[in-house]
């Protein structure tokens, strides 16, 4: 036993410590001081059974926390049972209460507890929750909640009726009465749950009608019915009542006896029941609230989930029906009883009781001076009791110790945290429970408070078990007792370490993304960062196939070969495992227990693993496409622990961005590619289209030259055999240049809407001769029509070219599909593949089950003269022209092949709105030639020199004025000085200096109405059709024949 000095020494000790904690830590203690609790009311204040639950609740409060700060809101769901204006009511109170924090929040009845539970996280997050008045409450309620108790309300109507029976044992009939709101059909419908109990006695519940209609027919019961009062607060059609105003107009309606489960109810007709008061509910939640506040953890707290409800009756109703008061149960509650002894002899009764205090105030009085001195006492072992428990009620643990690190005193939290009892942790000392690498370092940390009187540091200490546990300390020197000594407040920083390392981990991951390391090993950091974060954990990543129908092997280098293989190709569906079926729903899967789930059924490789346990995240992009699914297995069936949810959750977002990051790299990859593919070949396009040109003006003069030499010898002259020889092989050169000019895009087209369907159709036959009788053809041609804006030749030049090719790829027998179908390219598609727009599309599909072509011959099909074929077989050029029509029709063709497996080239065009002329055009009638009576004089412009010579000669023989020029500029020029009309202008497209059309302009602007004639192996993009001049402009590509010449120079003058 303390002496008194000591004991005061003890108190200021103590005393110091209180007011340095509320320094150290002032939101805690000024919370403990006036705790702030919040009481979410369903109801509207002035209804009876709430108000009587906030009266239990307030009371038992204040008596608890004088200082205790009581807020209160009304949901008022009485009024409004549709409860519409919840999210109103949720923004109100965060708007309200933004700044506020409670030590706990109180939901009173069902409509409370649905909104608490409904908007807790976001008005409240991690406060304790309490609730009372729960109708209808089972365990299932709050299955998967944190951190909340409460009190069950069990009206006890089967106890209240089984009350009735045994006072009226002859009854036949319940009548049930009970308004419609939640809480009176939750009490129906566990009233009704009990039917059998009743044996023969029937229960009739009345219908949904305003309240005068219903007592109505209570007028006429029988004598061996009785009636049952539920809750009725409000009447159809919204009128509200007292449970007070109910019993009265039920009773007085009623010709037999009512009773009733409300103890509100009691006095006011009905004879009584097992009744329920709400100040029991308040009180009741109000204990557990401040067990809470006190220190407790809610979820240790057990609800209260029995009957509370006690026997009542009113004695007068008893006597009015003539009830036996013997039947009445032991121990109820009487109301109404014949006036006592006690109301009739007041007066002695207070004076006996004058008396008595007189005496105990003497007795006082002559022991005041011995009970002074004990009160003193009382009072210094109350005030260090009070200190004690502001001690050890602390959430931080709390060492004081000597200069030789002997440990003199800890609180509570202490020895919770280190796993010691107190007498143990008193005979230790710093040494023993801080870490063996932090033990060296206390002598400096003495140094460090004895100097500057406080420190803080971060350590490490050891519990009993042999546990790490990181911490802060804050230590500053206090008297204690009668010496010196040092106060440490030691802080648990594991959660702010965990979250460091794993911040740390998740940097060094994304810093790995950034140096564009391998996807496998970046996987493979994420899944060892979560199993090292989860002790016992293994990990695996899946990823989503090209098809998007299956998961493949990304990293899980904790799980066995087998078990990997196993899994590699499982199909993304509903109750495919937890991966499956997570990548299926988008949404996480927790299987607890492997053995026993539908999705693992007769999966043999998890057992023998011996895998247990499977939580599955899947790994989303940021558009929600699945890119995979992140999981983590364990060899024990167990649930997700607090905060392994998020650890698995920012696994999957890491993983999502790795995977993200690495394809679109491959997408640029593969897009540059095409981008370089596309551009050589315009390369080779625009050289083979130059060539073209260059020898078309070649060819004309041989055409030309050739063509006149022939006439001079007849068909059966040796020379002219020879001559018709060059004519043949010029034309076979001629064919060479227009497939290079269909592959440069320069060849002038006849564009017409087509019907891409019918021009098929009509070639189908032409094919099938062209190609080998064992392989055939079939067509799956859309109904919907294929219209496109095209030159017909250059399309049957594709599918002759596509025939022709399917036939040397196909080895005997085989087949050709020919298809067509209206698509609609989007902004992605574009996007990724180069050369396309977005927009309707017509697709033409050729496919053939050939040989397929390899990846390295597939980058070069449409390169001018490539080909697979033996020296002498081919020329190379007919994908080069294929390519070069569909990109002048502004088209896109790709091509999907394999070796072995045949070869698809899908061709897409733009779809036209107009639709294909149905009926071949008339042909124009023939105009009529303009018989001149003197030659024409004809400007001809051409750059190279023997299409001049030829030009001149063919003119001049047919009794034309020429005049030559060999640049636009000395035509112009021709012209001006010599101020010569001009029947025609003969020009060439592609000049130096300027074009054809740009010196026609000029020369039209001189003479209005200057007809034209354009020749060229080829336009570029020059238009030669003005729409202003069509009627003056012709065209004639070379090279041509000297009949074709005279023809159109003869058409272009008439």
């Amino acid at each position: 036993m303390l002496t008194v000095p000591r004991k005061i020494s003890v108190a200021v000790t103590l005393l110091s410590l209180a007011l340095w904690l509320l320094l150290l830590g002032p939101l805690e203690v000024q919370a403990a001081d006036r705790p702030h609790v919040l009481a979410l009311n369903s109801y509207n204040d002035g209804y009876e059974w709430s108000d009587d639950e906030m009266h239990g609740l307030r009371e038992t409060l204040t008596r608890g926390f004088p200082q205790l700060e009581l807020l209160i809101e009304h949901l008022d769901t009485k009024k409004f049972p549709n409860k519409k204006h919840f999210p109103q009511q949720a923004d109100l109170l965060a708007a309200k209460y933004r700044k506020d924090r409670f030590q706990v929040v109180i939901a009173l009845d069902n409509a409370a507890l649905e909104f608490a539970l409904r908007y807790r996280d976001r008005l409240f997050p991690g406060t304790p929750l309490v609730f009372c008045g729960i109708n209808d409450y089972s365990p299932g309620m709050i299955v998967g909640r944190n951190n909340l108790t409460g009190v069950a309300e069990h009206h006890d109507m089967v106890g209240t009726l089984d009350m009735a029976l045994s006072l009226h044992p002859g009854t036949r009939q319940v009548v049930v009465v009970h308004d419609y709101t939640d809480t009176g059909l939750a009490m129906a419908r566990e009233l009704s749950r009990y039917q059998e109990h009743f044996g023969g006695v029937k229960l009739r519940y009345l219908p949904d009608l305003p309240l005068e209609q219903s007592v109505q027919q209570l007028k006429s019961l029988p004598k061996d019915a009785l009636v049952l009062l539920l809750s009725y607060s409000v009447e159809k059609g919204g009128r509200s009542f007292t449970q007070a105003q109910v019993a009265q107009v039920v009773s007085s309606a009623s010709s037999v006896p009512v009773y009733a489960v409300h103890a509100a109810q009691l006095g006011k007709g009905v004879v009584g029941g097992r009744m329920m008061e709400g100040r029991i509910q308040g009180v009741k939640a109000a204990e557990l609230a401040l067990r809470i506040i006190s220190g407790e953890k809610a979820q240790s707290i057990p609800v209260i989930d029995q009957n509370l409800s006690q026997a009542m009756v009113d004695d007068a109703v008893v006597r009015r029906f003539g009830i036996d008061p013997g039947k009445i149960p032991a121990g109820a509650r009487i109301i109404n009883k014949p006036v006592s002894v006690y109301a009739v002899n007041k007066t002695a009764f207070w004076t006996a009781l004058a008396v008595a205090a007189a005496m105990l105030t003497a007795l006082f009085t002559l022991y005041f001076s011995i009970e002074r001195r004990k009160r003193l006492e009382k009072g210094l072992q109350l005030s260090e009791a009070r200190f004690r428990q502001l001690f050890d009620n602390a959430g931080d643990a709390i060492y004081i110790h000597d200069f030789q690190f002997k440990i003199l005193e800890a609180n509570q939290s202490a020895c919770d945290k280190m796993g010691y009892s107190h007498d143990e942790l008193l005979q230790l000392s710093l040494y023993e429970i801080n870490h063996p690498n932090q033990r060296e370092r206390l002598p400096e940390r003495l140094a460090t408070v004895k100097k500057d009187g406080r420190a803080l540091y971060e350590s490490e200490h050891l519990t009993q078990g042999g546990e790490p546990i990181p911490i802060e300390v804050t230590s500053r020197v206090i008297d204690f007792g009668e010496r010196p000594a040092i106060l440490s407040v030691v802080r648990d920083i594991s959660r702010r370490k965990r979250i460091e390392r794993r911040e740390k981990a998740r940097l060094k991951i994304l810093e790995r993304m950034a140096t564009s390391s391998n996807l496998q090993e970046l996987l493979g950091e994420i899944v060892r960062f979560v199993e090292q974060e989860s002790p016992g954990a293994l990990c695996s990543v899946l990823l989503v196939d090209d098809s998007g129908t299956r998961l493949t092997h990304g990293a899980a280098p904790s799980l066995p070969d087998f078990y990997n293989q196993a899994v590699a190709g499982l199909r993304i569906e509903q109750g495919m495992g937890s991966c499956g079926t997570a990548a299926f729903t988008k949404q996480r899967v927790v299987v607890e227990d492997i053995e026993n789930h539908p999705y693992w059924r007769n999966f043999k490789p998890a057992r023998d693993a011996g895998l247990r346990a499977c939580w599955s995240e899947p790994v989303l992009s940021r558009e929600g496409d699945v890119l995979g699914t992140f999981a983590i297995y364990y060899r024990s069936c167990r649930s997700p622990r607090e905060g392994e949810i998020a650890l698995i959750e920012s696994a999957a977002h890491m993983a999502s961005i790795a995977i993200g990051r690495m394809r679109s790299e491959e997408s640029r990859q593969k897009l540059e590619e095409q981008m370089r593919q596309m551009q050589k070949i315009e390369a080779i396009g625009q050289l083979a289209g130059g060539l073209a040109h260059d020898f078309n003006n070649l060819l004309t003069p041989i055409f030309v030259y050739a063509d006149i030499a022939k006439r001079s010898f007849t068909p059966d002259d040796p020379n002219w055999k020879k001559l018709d020889g060059i004519l043949v092989s010029a034309h076979k050169a001629a064919d060479l240049t227009k497939k290079l000019l269909s592959f440069g895009r320069k060849q002038v087209l006849n564009m017409e809407v087509l019907e891409l369907n019918d021009v098929i159709s009509s070639l189908l036959d032409l094919m099938q001769r062209t190609i080998r009788g064992n392989i055939e053809i079939r067509t799956n041609l859309t109904g919907y029509g294929a219209p496109i804006f095209a030159d017909r030749g250059q399309i049957e030049q594709i599918l002759i070219n596509f025939a022709v090719n399917a036939q040397d790829a196909i080895k005997g027998n085989g087949s050709i599909v020919i298809e067509t179908g209206n698509v609609t390219i989007d902004d992605e598609f574009a996007r990724m593949n180069p050369g396309t727009k977005p927009g309707p599309h017509v697709l033409l599909s050729f496919t053939d089950d050939g040989c397929g072509m390899s990846e390295g011959v597939l980058g070069h099909i449409f390169e001018p003269f490539f080909t697979t074929k033996p020296v002498g077989q081919g020329t190379g050029l007919g994908l080069a022209t294929v390519y070069g029509i569909v990109k002048q029709h502004n088209g896109w063709v790709k091509v999907v092949s394999q070796v072995g497996q045949g070869t698809s080239f899908l061709l897409y065009f733009p779809r036209q709105a107009a639709k294909a002329k149905q009926e071949p055009a008339q042909p124009e009638p023939a105009a009529k030639i303009e018989q001149r009576d003197s030659c024409a004089t004809i400007l001809v412009v051409d750059d190279n020199e023997s299409i001049r010579e030829m030009a001149l000669e063919l003119l001049q023989s047919s009794g034309h004025h020429v005049l030559i020029a060999e640049t636009p500029a000395l035509a112009l020029k021709l012209v001006e000085e010599r101020d010569l009309p001009l029947d025609l202008l003969v020009t060439d497209v592609v000049m130096p200096e300027m074009s054809g059309p740009e010196l026609y302009e000029r020369l039209a602007l001189l003479q209005p109405g200057l007809p034209v004639l354009y020749i060229s192996g080829y336009t570029f993009d020059v238009k030669v059709h003005n729409p202003r001049q069509h009627k003056q402009v012709s065209f004639l590509p070379k090279p041509f024949t000297s009949e074709q010449f005279i023809a159109v120079i003869e058409k272009a003058i008439s």
